[in-house]
């Protein structure tokens, strides 16, 4: 087990680290990929997207999640996608266009009519979080991934659901709801401890204001690279990615960096030793 303080010290030295500058390029994003089973996949990038962003490894409407052998939750509420709307008209032109073959060249089957999009509308959908039934085994393909998680238990026995869905560039990483659910879209562990410290964060803090906001920002994303270090998996902590990810938000609050991070280093430090002192307890309770 971490012995009291050594959270912070680790914190410390990954803030020296940034004001040295001396820190390697952000890894990679690893995206995970449900399949292409995913009745979503068919999807325009745009639906897929609002799919991704709400964490979901799918989504349908009420009546396909009843043909799958799937049924929505009683209370969960719907989400909007965006379907075409299409009306055929005849197109003179393209009646009279052949192909070497004689047959129409707009559309062989409709004597010279063509698809065109005139608008747009909304249909509601859930995702498949939001449902409960028969097993879809594609969405399972990845779940390996997430049983090798560094400290899964911990999460698990805060009442956390931890679950993958596809992921997407451009949608977010992850995300946590709070006293409920961590997702991931992608197999960075560095992802998976920058969301466990925001349950950690929760955890400790009393007044938890909702939104992203930088204090907890900085705690989750400093604080889930002081853990991996802190269980020696420095590559993983990803430390380039740190920095450039508490930047981002540091210079929307015109805050430096080192002021951003040094300001939230105790909060950091005890939900660090939080996350390895639930860690700690559950090995000794099965030792026991």
């Amino acid at each position: 087990m971490i012995l009291k303080g050594k959270a912070e010290e680790v914190a410390q030295e990954i803030i020296d680290l940034f004001e040295q500058g001396t820190l390697p390029e952000p890894l990679a994003n690893i995206y995970i990929r449900i399949g292409e089973e995913r009745h979503a996949a068919k999807w325009s990038l745009l639906n897929q997207l609002l799919v991704a962003k709400r964490h979901y490894r799918d989504a349908r409407t009420f009546n396909q999640w009843r043909e799958a052998g799937r049924s929505v939750r009683k209370g969960e509420r719907a989400f909007a996608i965006w379907a075409p709307i299409t009306k055929r008209f005849r197109d003179p032109e393209a009646a009279k266009a052949e192909n070497d073959d004689g047959t129409n060249a707009a559309d062989a089957d409709n004597d010279g009519r063509i698809t065109v999009c005139v608008g747009y509308r909304t249909i509601p959908v859930f995702g498949y979080e939001q449902t409960e039934g028969a097993a879809i085994p594609a969405f399972h393909r990845e779940e390996r991934f997430l049983e090798e998680l560094p400290l899964l238990e911990v999460a698990r026995a805060w009442g956390l659901d931890v679950t993958l869905y596809q992921g997407l560039p451009g949608a977010p990483l992850g995300g946590y709801q709070p006293g409920k659910a961590i997702r991931l879209g992608v197999k960075n562990w560095s992802t998976w401890t920058h969301e466990l410290l925001h349950a950690a964060d929760h955890r400790c803090i009393v007044q938890h204001q909702p939104g992203q906001r930088l204090d907890k920002e900085v705690v989750a994303e400093l604080g889930g690279a002081t853990l991996l270090r802190c269980l020696g998996y420095d590559h993983e902590a990803d430390l380039g990615g740190c920095f450039r990810y508490i930047k981002s938000y540091a210079e929307a609050e015109k805050i430096p960096v080192i002021q951003a991070c040094t300001t939230y280093l105790g909060r950091i430090a005890a939900a660090v030793e939080l996350v390895l002192k639930t860690a700690a307890e559950l090995r000794d309770e099965v030792a026991a």
